[in-house]
């Protein structure tokens, strides 16, 4: 009987190893490797939200349009729909393509007022001016901002991403809970609210006033010389750069 019973748990710990590859294989879909383009009309958003291993290029431009790179065989899979006024760009049911060439989705619009990336892709842009700018992160990716002009800069992270910003803003909104970094040696700000939960790293260039709050181990280094309010609780610190 307890031979019987090994046998019988054997059997299944098979079957369920057979069922998992079975499910790995349907839903990572591999390439070709032959290099394909589409290109796609979708207009009426001021916001992307990219959900997949994808190098998103963001370019402001006076008219929409969007143009997918990827194995030929893998751009059908690629979904971009509109929801509200965001586009959302993800690869519908299946949990990963296997492209040989880069997932490169360049996106042309006139407004942008809201970046969302989940996962470990990437969104890149530049020379994006906005009276308000909304930025969120969750994962492990990246997000790099060059050449920007904002009013207002609203920044979070939520987990180990990282960003990187460029140019210049009046106000400063930026969040880290988790272990993500933002690099905003770079962006001259007049104020900033800097906030870490967590053991994240920020590095700011503030002119008036730097308002830091820090929960945990995470550290805020700032350049310039405003002025410094700092509430913290744990080890973390604010430091001064310059």
């Amino acid at each position: 009987m307890k031979t019987r019973s090994i046998v019988r748990v054997a059997f299944l710990a098979v079957l369920t190893v057979l069922a998992y590859a079975c499910e790995s294989t349907w839903s990572c879909l591999r390439g070709n490797g032959v290099p394909g383009e589409e290109t796609r009309t979708i207009q009426g958003f001021t916001g992307v939200v990219s959900e997949g291993e994808f190098d998103v290029f963001i370019v402001p431009d006076a008219d929409f349009g969007i143009t997918l790179e990827a194995d030929e065989n893998l751009i059908q899979y690629i979904r971009t729909r509109v929801s509200g006024n965001t586009l959302i760009v993800d690869q519908g049911t299946r949990k990963c393509l296997r492209s040989d060439n880069p997932i490169r989705i360049t996106v042309h619009m006139p407004q942008v007022e809201y970046l969302n990336l989940t996962g470990s892709g990437m969104i890149t842009g530049d020379n994006i001016e906005a009276d308000e700018l909304t930025v969120h992160l969750t994962g492990s990716g990246l997000i790099d901002l060059r050449g920007l002009n904002t009013g207002l800069l609203d920044a979070l992270i939520t987990g180990s991403g990282e960003m990187i910003f460029w140019g210049e803003t009046v106000d400063a909104d930026l969040d880290i809970t988790g272990s993500g970094m933002i690099k905003a040696f770079h962006l001259e700000s007049v104020n900033c609210i800097a906030n870490i939960s967590g053991s994240g790293s920020m590095q700011v260039k503030v002119e008036k006033l730097l308002t830091a709050y820090i929960s945990g181990s995470g550290n805020i280094y700032y350049q310039g010389n405003p002025s410094v309010s700092a509430n913290i609780t744990g080890t973390g610190a604010v430091l001064n750069s310059n």
